[in-house]
């Protein structure tokens, strides 16, 4: 899947770039924003993470989100490991908790996945301590369909059906 550059009222949504590598590195050494993700990602491991994001396995797309010119996030959009669902995922900077951002871009990058992707439902997991997370899910319309345990953390699994797009 290739993303697109996308655009909301507030937001840019570009396909990640190798000069967006500044911006990535900090987002994966940042602990909170790390905190439900593994923890900060340092040094050569930061390095081979971020070389996995421009170059992401399969069908994965990543856009980098940005308001007014300032990078504030990624977006990911692939498949899920265990479900035929295109699973979201994304990483914004704390300056952005609270404020909408994650809402808008998730939405737009699900509007648009609703035909590109070919997926009956979108996916998206996180972590049950994850409460702002789980929160903004719902929001989006997701719904959860399982816990389990993962990454030594019980994961809650949430699902929302893709249509066509205008459904």
């Amino acid at each position: 899947m290739t993303p697109k550059a996308l655009r909301t009222a507030h937001l840019d949504l570009e396909p990640l770039s190798r000069r967006d590598r500044a911006f990535v590195l900090g987002l994966l050494q940042d602990r909170d924003v790390r905190r439900y993700l593994g923890g900060p990602v340092m040094g050569a491991a930061a390095a081979v993470v971020m070389d996995r994001y421009l170059a992401p396995a399969g069908e994965t797309a990543v856009w980098r989100v940005a308001r007014d010119g300032d990078p504030v996030g990624l977006v990911f959009l692939g498949p899920h490991a265990e479900t035929a669902g295109a699973e979201v995922s994304y990483q914004f900077a704390p300056k952005v908790w609270g404020a909408g951002v994650a809402f808008e871009a998730v939405s737009e990058v699900l509007r648009w996945a609703q035909d590109p992707c070919g997926a009956p439902c979108a996916v998206a997991e996180t972590q049950a301590a994850n409460l702002r997370s789980l929160g903004l899910l719902r929001r989006l319309g997701f719904t959860e369909a399982r816990r389990f345990h993962r990454f030594g953390a019980e994961q809650v699994l949430v699902i929302r059906p893709l249509g066509p797009r205008g459904t």
